[in-house]
């Protein structure tokens, strides 16, 4: 299955996001902050980025097995569910201690690459559906 450029485009934004998600995680080494110190608000919204991160993962998948309309799906929510997390620790409500150096510049990173996801998973999800739509006027494949 051959990807669309918007399609390799965000391939490449979902890999971003997932190995700086993971960057984002205690697992990393640079988040430093103890699970203990997190809000009883900040918890939940740290499981939602984490289902976020697993939908991502999973639309990378489905994108190179040429399901680009439900990929693309995925990869908006996956997406757009690391904002709530990323806003409560800009406010200070995520967890009671202030984010360490190098998580402050990944969330921003992280939070460009989530919007410009999200846009190219809308470029994409419109491509599938006007290729959908050639397909069953017999102009298609």
């Amino acid at each position: 299955m051959t990807l669309s450029r918007g399609g390799k485009y965000l391939a490449i934004l979902l890999v971003l996001f997932v190995i700086f998600g993971i960057l984002l995680t205690p697992l990393s080494g640079i988040e430093t902050r103890p699970v203990a110190d997190l809000t009883s608000f900040g918890l939940p919204l740290l499981s939602i980025f984490l289902v976020g991160l697993v939908l991502d993962f999973v639309s990378l998948l489905l994108l190179f097995s040429g399901r680009d309309a439900l990929a693309s799906i995925l990869a908006i929510v996956g997406s757009a569910v690391f904002f709530p997390a990323f806003f409560a620790d800009r406010t200070g409500n995520l967890s009671s201690q202030p984010a360490p150096t190098g998580i402050f510049y990944l969330e921003w990173a992280t939070a460009v690459i989530s919007l410009v996801a999200i846009l190219f998973a809308l470029k994409v999800r419109k491509e599938s559906r006007s290729h959908l739509h050639d397909f069953k006027r017999g102009r298609g494949y």
